[in-house]
């Protein structure tokens, strides 16, 4: 299993560093979020809304820095990015609570969220998950 720590560091390196670095996030994440369909027009328009701002106000914690395990709150696992207003409306409330705003957005990694919450909940094993399955398909698509 990646060290936390170290995956928390490479994912903010690409998302504040270089423009090359940043486009290849982008890619990776549309990626992801390109597994089940095509890209629809008004996810797009989501997407853009996300990258024409900084990652700081984009980047969403699903279980709050405030309520969460300190070793699980900044893990990839927990992050979800959303449209900035989105993102801010939503702050320390309960990932339950969320879970309707993540389907509503129409992003597809959004509704993956909330489905995991609404049939299990949001927990350290579920962040445990979400994370190795992330990373197993960083793995996969960036295999050199």
């Amino acid at each position: 299993m990646t060290d936390a720590r170290q995956t928390d560091e490479r994912l903010r390196s690409w998302l504040d560093g270089r423009q090359p670095d940043r486009e290849r996030m982008c890619a990776a994440i549309l990626g992801i979020e390109g597994r089940f369909s095509n890209i629809e027009l008004r996810r797009l328009e989501q997407w853009q809304k996300i990258w024409m701002v900084s990652p700081s106000d984009s980047i969403e914690h699903i279980w709050p820095v405030s309520k969460a395990p300190t070793k699980h709150a900044n893990r990839l696992g927990n992050l979800v990015l959303l449209p900035p207003k989105l993102n801010s409306q939503l702050q320390a409330s309960d990932p339950m609570s969320k879970a309707d705003s993540y389907r509503k957005t129409g992003l597809l990694i959004a509704i993956d969220v909330a489905d995991m919450i609404e049939s299990g909940g949001w927990n350290k094993h579920t962040i445990e998950s979400r994370e190795e399955a992330i990373l197993e398909w960083a793995s996969r698509e960036w295999a050199d």
